[in-house]
Parts: C-alpha cells; structure tokens; sequence
C-alpha cells in the first residue's frame, strides 16, 4: 500500500526522513470520527520517529503507513457498509473502527515478518531450533566452568532486576534489586501482599536449562501451528494470508464471515480486485484442507 512520502532533511552531513504531517481528510457522514484521533495520534508519532531507512517508513511497521490506512478508510465510499454493518453487529460500535485499524496492521505485520517458508522448510527450521537448544542444554548442564555459571547468574539477576523496576510501585526508593528482596520486602510496610507475591514470582524464575528444555518442546509443535504458506511464491500468496487473518478477526469480533466486507477490506488494503466469489471459493477451501488435516 503506496504511503504519504516523507521529506528527507540533511543534518550534519546524514539524510534522515522526517514524516510531513498532511491534513486529514473530510469526515462523510458514514465514517467513524473517532479514527480522526487515532490519525491524530499516529501522526504525533510520527513526527517524532528519526528513522533513517526509506523503506521503513512504507512498512507497516511506521506510522504513516498506519494513517495511509485510516486514510482510505475514512474516504472510500464502499466502506460505508463495511462501517454500518460492523457498527451494528457489536456491542461497543465506537470502538470497532480503531479495532478494525489495529487488527489491519497486525496482519500487516505479521506478513511483512513472516518466514514465507513452506510447510516443509518451517517443520525442518523449528526441528533445527529444538536440536540446538537441547545441545546447548546438555552442554551447559556438563560444564562447571565458574564464568559459565557467572553469567548465567548475571542473566538471572537482571532479568530479575528488570522485572523489579517495571512492577514496583511509584513510591518505592530503591531502584537496584538485590538478592535479600524477600526481607527487604518485610522492611516496607508500603510494599504490602502483593509485593511479597511478586518477590516469591521472582524467586521462581526457571534456570537457562529449563528455559531451553521448553524451547525444544515447544519449537515443533509451533511449526505445525504457524501460518507457513503452502506454495510461498504464489502470486496470490499474500492475498489469501489477508483473508484468512481477517476473517477469523471478522468471526471472533462480529459472529460471521461478512464475505462481501472482507473482500471490500482486502480490495482497499492491498490495492487489489477481487470479488465476493472468490472470496467465498477460497475459505471454503480453506476450510476444507483444514478439516481434511483433523
């Protein structure tokens, strides 16, 4: 999806990209308002992001993506009943189009990261995560070498310690996490129970060992899970990864598929031209496959 181009000003001999701020669009009659303060919200962001890369600023990882986004939303006239029938299936019809918005760029996003391996090359990747981590635990469980276990220590303690400055409350005077928290906690009356329960959470922090045992386990059976593509180079790939996403979002938000919205939210999304039928011929096949696997 084409995005606002933002300007390029020269600072001590880099080129950085600085977002312009364009006016936003006329509100129709039909169009959620409350997407003009997430625009307006988007854009403050914007302007503040010192990103040097071009290409950054057309991903959906930027904000001006985002209000590129919003702005085709507010201004198409066919997503007038894309907006009318959202707003009457759910129980909160304010907050549907800022929903509609965050679950459109999630997909984005989850696309643009995405392995775009086949079903093949995902199990046989994860395989390899499961095998490299359980030869990592098995290394470290046979090693005693005192700067091992230092730094495991170290990777304890810190992760401790950045737990501890997220979750301790706003009054507290002590920034650094020591090792002696359960006692300082019966020191500070202020801290109350549910301090004491953070501080016996902390205590329970698995060791790198466990933590790779888990990521052996669970490694393959995410690569059965994840959404890899079947044929990674069809041209329709990223299409049909869009309907699928969207309209299992469309189910859990407004108990139905709502082909025709989902095909005018595919069309306006990504430029494209499809229609309901196809639409329909995809996810049926989709659901198809799906059972056949059960």
């Amino acid at each position: 999806m084409p995005v606002h181009e933002p300007l390029q000003a020269s600072i001590g001999g880099r080129h950085r990209m600085k977002y312009a701020p364009a006016s936003p669009p006329k509100l129709r009659s039909w169009a959620p308002g409350e997407l003009l303060d997430l625009r307006a919200e988007l854009s403050t962001r914007a302007q503040l992001v010192q990103e040097t890369d071009p290409s950054w600023w057309k991903s959906p990882l930027s904000p001006a993506w985002q209000i590129e986004l919003i702005d085709r939303l507010l201004t198409d006239r066919v997503m007038a009943d894309v907006w009318r029938v959202l707003q009457r299936r759910v129980s909160k019809p304010t907050e549907i189009a800022a929903a509609l918005v965050h679950a459109l760029t999630h997909e984005a996003r989850v696309w643009h990261y995405h392995p775009k391996l086949t079903k093949a090359k995902s199990v046989s990747a994860h395989q390899n995560i499961a095998v490299h981590a359980l030869a990592l635990r098995r290394a470290l469980s046979q090693l005693k070498d005192p700067a091992l276990e230092r730094t495991e220590r170290f990777i304890h303690n810190a992760t401790r310690e950045r737990m501890w400055k997220l979750f301790r409350p706003n009054n507290g005077t002590h920034s650094v996490f020591t090792n002696d928290v359960a006692q300082y906690d019966k020191n500070r009356s202020d801290y109350g129970p549910d301090m004491r329960s953070f501080t016996e959470l902390l205590e329970c922090l698995p060791p790198i060992e466990e933590i790779l045992a888990d990521l052996a386990t669970r490694a393959p059976a995410r690569s059965t899970a994840a959404a890899t593509l079947k044929q990674s180079n069809n041209p329709k790939a990223r299409l049909h990864h869009f309907l699928y996403s969207i309209s299992s979002w469309l189910k859990e938000q407004c108990q139905g598929p709502l082909h025709a919205q989902l095909t005018t939210l595919a069309n306006i999304t990504l430029s494209e031209n499809v229609n309901e039928d196809s639409v329909r011929l995809f996810l049926r096949q989709r659901r198809k496959a799906m059972q056949a696997r059960r």
